[in-house]
C-alpha cells in the first residue's frame, strides 16, 4: 500500500482534524505546508502552523512512516534541526506517526558507549493501529475518519461509515480527495472497486 502521497494530502486538506491525534485538540491550525530540503531531494511530510490555547504559535513537524527504516528517528531530529535552525525564534515539535507495527521503530534514540549513556531524545509517537476506529468516526471529523481503516477494530462496515461521513460533511473538490485516500486505506477490509461501487451508490 503506498501511503506517502495519501497520508501529505490528507494532512493538507483536513489537518486540523488531526489535532486530537497528536495530542493538542485544543490548539488552533493557521497554515499546513510541506518543504524541500536543499542538496538532500528530501521532502518533509506536513509543516502544521499551530497556535496555541495560550497563544504561542509554534510549528508542528507530522512524520508519517508507513515502511520500516530504522534511520527513521535520526532523519526526523535531522528534520526538527533543520527546521528550527531555519527558524530560531520558534518553537519546533514533532510527531512521528506509525502505520503499522512493523514500521515502528520505538520513539528513543539513546546513544551509549560501553553501558553509559551519552544522550537520549525521545520523539513523541502515534501508533495508528492502537488508535480505536469507532472512536475516530465518533469525532466526527473527516479526517479522523479517513485514517480510521488503518486503526484497532477497523471493519467494512466501519469503512462505510466513514464515507458516508466524508460525503456528508465535506464538499467538492476536497471531497473526491478525502474518498480517493479513504478507498487506499480501506484495500485491506474492501478492494478499491468495490469502495468505489459503495461510493457511487450513495
Amino acid at each position: 500500500m503506498q501511503t506517502d502521497i495519501p497520508l501529505k494530502r490528507l494532512t493538507m486538506l483536513r489537518a486540523a482534524d488531526l489535532l486530537p491525534l497528536l495530542g493538542v485538540p485544543h490548539a488552533t491550525l493557521l497554515a499546513v505546508e510541506t518543504l524541500e530540503l536543499p542538496a538532500s531531494n528530501a521532502r518533509l511530510d506536513n509543516i502544521l502552523h499551530v497556535r496555541s490555547p495560550s497563544g504561542l504559535e509554534y510549528l508542528h513537524l507530522i512524520e508519517w512512516q508507513g515502511y520500516p527504516d530504522q534511520g527513521v528517528l535520526w532523519r526526523v531530529l535531522g528534520y526538527l534541526a533543520w527546521i528550527g535552525r531555519h527558524n530560531p525564534t520558534k518553537t519546533v515539535v514533532g510527531t512521528l506517526v506509525y502505520l503499522t507495527p512493523p514500521c515502528d521503530m520505538g520513539d528513543t534514540l539513546t546513544q551509549a558507549v560501553d553501558g553509559e549513556v551519552f544522550h537520549s531524545c525521545r520523539i513523541p509517537c502515534v501508533r495508528l493501529w492502537q488508535q480505536d476506529a469507532t472512536a475516530a468516526l465518533a469525532t466526527n471529523r473527516p479526517g479522523m475518519a479517513v485514517l480510521s481503516p488503518l486503526m484497532r477494530g477497523a471493519t467494512r462496515e466501519l469503512v462505510e461509515q466513514a464515507a458516508r461521513l466524508v460525503m456528508e460533511q465535506t464538499a467538492l473538490p476536497q471531497q473526491s480527495d478525502l474518498l480517493s485516500v479513504l478507498g487506499v486505506f480501506a484495500e485491506p477490509m474492501m478492494t478499491y472497486e468495490r469502495f468505489v461501487r459503495f461510493v457511487g451508490k450513495e
